[in-house]
C-alpha cells in the first residue's frame, strides 16, 4: 500500500511555484506599462494632429484661427464644425491641450504631457506642434 504522506505537494514547492508566476508577472507587467506609456504619447499626438487639420479648415473657410478649440466643435449636422465632436479632444491622459491664436493665421497647441505642467522629462514632456512629425529615435537623441 501507498503511504498518504507521498500525496500532493510540499509547501516549499508551492512556494517556489508562486515565486515564479510573481517574477513572470512583474516583468510582463513592466513591459505593457512601456507600451500603454508609449501610446498614450500617440493618441495625444494624433488628436494634435486632427486639432491641427481642423483648424486649417477652419482658416480657409474664415481666413482667420479660432480663438479656441471650441469653435471647431458643435451638435451633431452643425455644418460649421471641423472636428466631428461636441467638445474639444482631450490628450492622452485626459487633460486639455493648451491653445492660443498669436496672431490671424498663427497659432501655438501643446500638451503638457502626463503631469499635466510645462516642461517635464519621460511621458511628463510637453508636445508641441513641432514635435508632431519628429520620430521616436530623433527624439532620443
Amino acid at each position: 500500500m501507498r503511504n498518504k504522506r507521498n500525496q500532493g505537494f510540499t509547501l516549499i514547492e508551492l512556494m517556489v511555484v508562486i515565486t515564479i508566476i510573481g517574477l513572470l508577472a512583474s516583468i510582463a507587467s513592466v513591459a505593457v506599462l512601456n507600451k500603454l506609456k508609449t501610446a498614450k504619447i500617440e493618441t495625444s499626438k494624433t488628436s494634435m494632429r486632427s486639432i491641427k487639420q481642423a483648424i486649417s479648415m477652419y482658416y480657409m473657410r474664415k481666413n482667420k484661427v479660432p480663438s479656441e478649440l471650441s469653435e471647431l466643435c458643435g451638435p451633431e449636422g452643425d455644418e460649421n464644425r471641423e472636428l466631428d465632436m461636441e467638445e474639444p479632444p482631450k490628450d492622452g491622459w485626459g487633460n486639455d491641450f493648451l491653445y492660443s491664436p498669436r496672431d490671424t493665421k498663427n497659432y501655438d497647441l501643446t500638451c503638457l504631457g502626463r503631469d499635466g505642467v510645462e516642461g517635464g522629462e519621460g511621458d511628463g514632456k510637453d508636445i508641441t506642434l513641432a514635435d508632431l512629425n519628429k520620430r521616436e529615435t530623433d527624439e532620443e537623441q
